[in-house]
């Protein structure tokens, strides 16, 4: 295959084309955003390896392995850094492109977001799915914040309540199309830089596809390598009897009142000393998602395979996709339609899950116009590779005047890692779980330039930071929970992260 950028027709054409140049300076300002991009066939390149081969000190990758062909379409990658955002508290912004320093020092809300997508003056590139963003999470702590929740005392924080970052470089699989798009931008130049920036970006790209088109013969000579178990020490701050005391108290608040449901979970850590990619490749093969996503912020990474969607908006489009209930696949395909209708005949899974699909209808339901929220899909049992869960989807279209932001606020945090009502669950959470949960039940994925976000729920997450590998999982607390059986619960649900964990190899 030609590895080069030749021309403006056919697969390997440029776009902008240098004669459109001129017209583009006369839009320039300090803000302007112009991607140049090209696509081409894939010739069977896996998304994972293209990172691999591109990454750098920062970077991302979000793919999806399991779901339906719209959900699945897309992976992207994103290397090199222009812009860098953290919140703790207040946002700060860093790297080669700063555009919107009104908003440094400012809290997380949908406000400060939107006035940073308005000062973003971007050109969209005539391509389909995503076309440049932000990736990055949202921590659960932050919902402390932006909901100020009463009567919450203060935890030490070990990660930011926001982290977000903006790369250099994109590179788009469409898997329905069979095409990979490689993208850059030109921003913060006068009509006297434009020609060498353009230039300099052709060479980047052409560079990124030779690397790309190198990998099929590369992967050959380099199989991927098998990795080994390693026995590993875990530590937590909640032992068994702790845990079981902890759904002893929260069926206390059940049974008085407060509360019809509630979240508990505890985090674990373990010594780490491997490659943090090695990580997320076991993730990928043990526990294939609808979102899978690999995120290296230089000083952390944030590697996970969620199953469940938070919130995504596309143009006015808001949809939800609560999930609640499980059970585990089966050996054959009539074990497995006996667990399905074995879950949808338990009243507590199928009351649980009624419960967070209202809970979802509301949250909707405030961003959204009148009459439009409906519930498309009703208790399905969708099958991943090792489990199957009752799912339901919510849909509604944006008020004229809410953006996906406000609709991100509204759903925050989701109600399947909370409980319902949220607030007073986030109170019993606070009270009772030991440590702060940072990114453990937040929101993870990207936010594009033009206002759409797809955000999954951060679970089946391991955050790598330090030679220090952390993890949390929980357990939906209902009024006849039994203890003992939601400890199993907990670590049944941190049974695919410990395997990572361990066949990822080095473990000190």
């Amino acid at each position: 295959m030609e590895t080069g950028i030749i021309g403006d027709s056919g697969q390997n054409a440029v776009f902008p084309t240098k004669e459109e140049l001129p017209a583009l300076k006369k839009t320039l300002t300090a803000n302007t955003l112009i991607p140049v991009y090209t696509t081409f066939t894939d010739s069977g390149i896996s998304p994972a390896s293209a990172y691999e081969a591109l990454r750098g000190e920062y970077g991302f990758l979000l793919e999806s392995i399991e779901g339906n062909e719209h959900n699945a379409r897309y992976s992207v990658l994103g290397t090199g850094l222009l812009m860098h955002l953290t919140a703790d508290p207040g946002i700060s912004i860093s790297g080669k492109y700063i555009p919107a320093k009104g908003i440094e020092g400012r809290d997380v809300s949908a406000d400060s977001l939107n006035e940073l997508l308005r000062c973003i003056e971007y050109q969209s590139p005539d391509i389909p799915g995503y076309a440049g963003g932000l990736a990055g999470y949202f921590s659960y702590d932050l919902a402390l914040q932006t909901l100020s929740v009463p009567g919450i005392k203060e935890k030490p924080r070990d990660f930011p309540l926001a982290e977000f970052m903006m790369p250099e470089e994109y590179v788009v699989f469409d898997h329905v199309r069979g095409t990979i798009t490689i993208l850059r931008f030109l921003f913060g130049m006068d009509s006297k830089d434009i020609d060498s920036a353009y230039a300099e970006a052709l060479r980047q790209i052409s560079a990124a596809k030779k690397t790309l088109c190198g990998l099929a013969s590369f992967e050959e000579k380099f199989p991927c390598e098998k990795m080994g178990k390693a026995e590993s020490t875990y530590t937590s701050g909640i032992s068994k009897n702790g845990f079981e005391d902890l759904v002893r108290t929260a069926k206390e608040y059940i049974l008085n009142g407060d509360i019809f449901q509630v979240v508990i979970s505890k985090q674990c850590a373990v010594p780490y000393e491997s490659d943090p990619f090695r990580l997320y490749r076991q993730m990928r093969k043990l526990n294939p998602s609808p979102y899978l996503y690999f995120m290296d912020f230089s000083d952390k990474q944030v590697i996970g395979a969620s199953p469940e969607m938070l919130i995504k908006v596309e143009g006015r489009q808001v949809t939800s996709v609560p999930i609640a209930g499980t059970r585990k696949r089966g050996k054959d395909a009539k074990e497995d339609i006996e667990l399905e209708r074995e879950l949808l005949a338990d009243k507590k899974e199928c009351a649980e899950h009624l419960m967070l699909v209202d809970l979802s209808r509301n949250d909707i339901g405030r961003v959204s116009k009148y009459g439009s929220v409906r519930v498309t899909d009703f208790m399905s049992v969708e099958k991943f590779s090792h489990v199957q869960h009752i799912v339901s989807t919510v849909e509604g279209i944006l008020s004229d005047d809410q953006t996906s932001f406000d609709a991100f606020m509204s759903c925050f945090p989701a109600g399947t890692v909370s409980g319902a009502p949220k607030i007073r669950a986030m109170q019993i959470i606070n009270e009772l779980e030991p440590t702060s949960r940072g990114p453990y039940a937040g929101a993870v994925g990207y936010i594009g330039f033009n206002g759409n976000l797809d955000l999954a729920i951060l679970i089946r997450t391991v955050v790598v930071k330090d030679k220090t590998a952390y993890f949390q999982s929980g357990a939906g607390i209902v009024a006849d929970s039994n203890p003992a059986s939601e400890f199993i619960e907990s670590e049944n649900k941190a049974a695919s992260m410990k395997a990572a964990i361990e066949s990822a190899g080095e473990i000190a």
